[in-house]
């Protein structure tokens, strides 16, 4: 046999020992629960109306933090629907109630953005109202508020009303210790103001706070 010949069949060989492997790889890559802590948001495309993807992407990733609060041994990821006649967006701000059925939980979610649909900063999720409840696991919800309210409530109350989200402007703060500061990250130069006239409105003096800017 020719050196040629051999070659070729050489080539052939490798060639169908590659594929299954070559294959493999791309169908890993692919799937998106590999390797992703997540809620998977199955009827979102029903609802994108323009939006940017990674508006669902932060609704979906603050809901598995939430998750990670009420289930013990939590898995990596859960599929959930958005709840028939709960999606709206108003005043830049898209909000839904998202039902994860295999866990039996329910969650209000809002999501603040920005012109360009995309989100201003985390999404704010919450235990639905108690006339939205439709699992009775959800009785016993705990969300990110709630967690930490008791020393929130006393050593911080405006904690208990952030984040706050507008169009020009996000609010949100970090507990070091016992030392608490406030972020307010402004996408224009007027959103400053704009963040610190929603603290007043709120009745909170900004002066008492320690506040860090950032520009978004």
């Amino acid at each position: 046999m020719s050196n040629k010949k051999k070659l070729l069949i050489a080539g052939i060989v490798l060639l169908f020992v590659a594929i299954p492997f070559l294959v493999f790889f791309l169908q890993k890559e692919s799937t998106p629960e590999n390797n992703t802590s997540t809620i998977i948001i199955d009827n979102q495309s029903q609802y994108s109306r323009g939006l940017d993807t990674s508006v669902f992407t932060s609704i979906a990733n603050s809901t598995y933090t939430t998750v990670s609060l009420n289930i013990k041994d939590i898995e990596p990821s859960y599929h959930g629907t958005i709840r028939a006649n709960s999606f709206n967006t108003v005043d830049n701000t898209v909000s839904f109630i998202l039902d994860i059925p295999s866990i039996k939980l329910s969650f209000m979610t809002y999501q603040g953005i920005d012109n360009d649909n995309k989100p201003l900063s985390d999404a704010l999720i919450e235990c639905p109202a108690e006339d939205k409840i439709i699992y009775d696991t959800n009785e016993a919800c705990v969300d990110l508020s709630t967690y930490d309210k008791g020393s929130v409530e006393v050593d911080f109350p405006l904690g208990l009303d952030l984040p706050l989200t507008g169009p020009n402007f996000s609010i949100d703060y970090t507990q070091e210790n016992s030392k608490y500061t406030v972020f307010i990250t402004y996408y224009t130069e007027a959103g400053k103001q704009e963040a610190l006239d929603a603290l007043i409105s709120l009745g909170y003096n900004p002066a008492e706070y320690t506040i860090t800017y950032q520009a978004g």
